[in-house]
């Protein structure tokens, strides 16, 4: 067991390597970076952080088939950036409100995960597999880029940010704008099959549905749930844009649809 205390600004360990059995973090307030070593096959396994752990997370994997898992709960007082061929997420929330998480690399998830940032970025592939990945955000960056896949993998957007799928994805679990009463923010669109093969629902005050692009036509059902007010399908993408799925409005107080 290695244990790294902090001495003040940024810790780094250097290289995790086979000698590595487990390492235990002290106090960190400031940021800490483990960078597996390159031309190895590591495995960097996060199985969670103390409550003195106050500061931000930054993992490298190196070069060479590398893994980094992380499998436990994650609480950060910083930003949390994750590089790795592949990223596996099985950790039931991983919390960094008012800083980033960045995954870059292949990311799977191996349970229901619940993300909450600024911002969330997904540069390559997600595959949900048949798991819940809900994603709350107060920022306007974020988004996945790469293919969002799993056969009854499901997406839910929080936050009163906006978070935007870019492919043509195939998940079918479906999608979910908001919770309750409670406003989701934006869900951004900008690829006709972004939302995967299953419905989405949008509930609470505020939700929105940005189609995000122009030429697009979204065939999947659109559900507009009996929860808060002012639900919102909108197109900042300009142009000609279709909603020709069909779409089910189940108000029944004075909550609006806005189009």
């Amino acid at each position: 067991t290695t244990t790294i205390a902090q001495s003040g600004g940024t810790d780094t360990l250097i290289t995790i390597s086979g000698g590595f059995e487990s390492v235990l973090l002290g106090t960190i307030t400031e940021s800490l970076t483990i960078n597996g070593e390159d031309g190895e096959n590591d495995t960097i396994t996060v199985t969670g952080v103390g409550t003195n752990f106050a500061g931000g997370l930054t993992i490298n994997g190196g070069t060479g088939t590398d893994a980094v898992n992380l499998n436990g709960s994650v609480t950060l007082g910083g930003a949390l950036a994750v590089t790795s061929e592949s990223i596996s997420l099985g950790a039931p929330s991983i919390n960094s409100t008012g800083f980033d998480q960045t995954y870059t690399g292949a990311v799977a998830l191996t349970s229901g995960v619940a993300l909450t940032a600024d911002d969330v970025f997904f540069s390559s592939t997600v595959n949900l597999g048949a798991n819940a990945l809900s994603v709350s955000v107060t920022g306007t960056a974020g988004g996945a880029s790469g293919v969002v896949s799993g056969a009854g993998g499901s997406l839910t957007k929080l936050g009163n940010g906006s978070f935007s799928l870019g492919s043509a994805n195939t998940y079918t679990g479906g999608t979910t704008v908001g919770s309750g009463a409670t406003g989701g923010g934006s869900l951004r669109i900008s690829n006709s099959n972004a939302l995967g093969i299953g419905g989405i629902g949008v509930t609470g005050t505020g939700s929105t549905v940005d189609l995000a692009a122009t030429l697009i036509s979204v065939g999947n059902t659109l559900t507009i749930a009996d929860g808060g007010d002012n639900k919102v399908l909108t197109n900042s993408g300009g142009g000609v844009t279709t909603w020709s799925g069909n779409i089910i409005i189940q108000e029944t107080t004075t909550g609006n649809f806005d189009v």
